[in-house]
């Protein structure tokens, strides 16, 4: 699978055998991500569906199923009576996503240090090395979609199916957050030091030293957005 399908797949929830369908609904919900993570449909704007059809090209009926799904990922809001909008970026939302990320990412740290198989921790190194290229080329979503991969191959690299769909359900709204964040200048310079530290504390195999680094992580990142709401 390519790193970009890995990231849809990630985005989605989806496993690798169900990222690759084709139905339309599919590649709308794509599509609609995309606007959403990247801002081009502002956080607290109305969905409105007659727009989003002509933009995307579709049908009400896979819109609508697309819609559903990024409700479920926390990127678009259903208000009884009130119809949907993309979901809020606030002090809120930030505090209540990396709270989790926190505890699911720091488990996932204490697993990883103890699971990983040596090539899982390499592909972490080179993952690291093409986010650095893609903040050199500027081109900053690729920069947040290598950044949001770091994170779901450490996901992954746990062994625990069930911890690893907690960290996929907090994937689109982390991504949207990096991407906020980077585009309000953010330096990224920093994001690369703080996930080779990351690399380092895993490769020790002390899973109380990778879990410390990972939360350490998690809220400087955390603190680093906050600056720019």
């Amino acid at each position: 699978m390519s790193e970009a399908a890995r990231v849809t797949a990630v985005l989605s929830g989806l496993g690798p055998e169900d990222a690759s369908a084709d139905r339309i609904s599919d590649r709308v919900a794509h599509d609609l991500r995309r606007l959403i993570i990247t801002l081009e449909l502002r956080p607290g704007a109305p969905i409105i569906e007659t727009t989003l059809m002509q933009r995307l090209g579709c049908g009400r009926t896979p819109l609508r199923e697309a819609l559903h799904r990024l409700v479920e990922e926390y990127l678009v809001r259903s208000v009884p009576r009130r119809g949907m909008t993309v979901a809020e970026i606030g002090i809120f939302e930030l505090q209540q996503a990396y709270e989790a990320r926190q505890a699911i990412e720091g488990l996932l740290a204490r697993l990883v240090s103890e699971r990983a198989t040596d090539q899982q921790l390499d592909d972490l190194d080179e993952t690291t090395r093409a986010m650095e290229r893609a903040g050199e080329a500027a081109d900053l979503f690729d920069t947040v979609q290598r950044d949001i991969l770091f994170h779901s191959l450490i996901a992954d690299a746990g062994g625990n199916l069930y911890v690893r769909d907690a960290f996929r359900r907090l994937a689109g709204p982390t991504m949207r957050l990096m991407y906020f964040a980077h585009s309000h200048g953010q330096m990224i310079a920093q994001t690369y030091i703080e996930h080779r530290d990351v690399i380092a504390a895993l490769r020790t195999r002390i899973p109380a030293d990778a879990e410390r680094v990972m939360r350490t992580h998690i809220a400087r990142a955390k603190e680093r957005i906050l600056q720019k709401l």
